[in-house]
């Protein structure tokens, strides 16, 4: 897990936190594309989890979007125990990877 935090969130990171965050990209591209100055508050209650979310929210945004519900699930509680950062978005997928692995090793 070490240097986790060494890089900015790429593009697909960057629309998963937005998931997150109970927001769509139209909701996005709607509210901060406005012709005016985006202030780093409003960039970043959207990529700290600032805005209200729940598993509901979550699961109505990404029925609409390509990928599978679940690891969407798994982040939000992984967020809700380690914090919304760099590392803690990061750090689920090796342990996923690993958990999955693990399993299919034993079946």
């Amino acid at each position: 897990f070490y240097g986790l935090d060494h890089q900015v969130f790429w593009y697909d990171e960057a629309f998963t936190l937005l998931h997150m965050a109970g927001a769509d990209r139209a909701t996005v591209i709607e509210n901060l594309f406005t012709g005016e100055i985006i202030q780093n508050s409003q960039l970043l209650a959207y990529q700290t989890g600032e805005t209200e979310s729940n598993i509901g929210t979550i699961l109505t945004i990404v029925s609409r979007d390509i990928h599978p519900p679940l690891y969407f699930i798994l982040l939000k509680y992984w967020q809700d125990l380690f914090g919304v950062s760099i590392t803690s978005t990061r750090s689920l997928y090796p342990v996923y990877i690993g958990s999955v692995e693990s399993y299919s090793d034993t079946v």
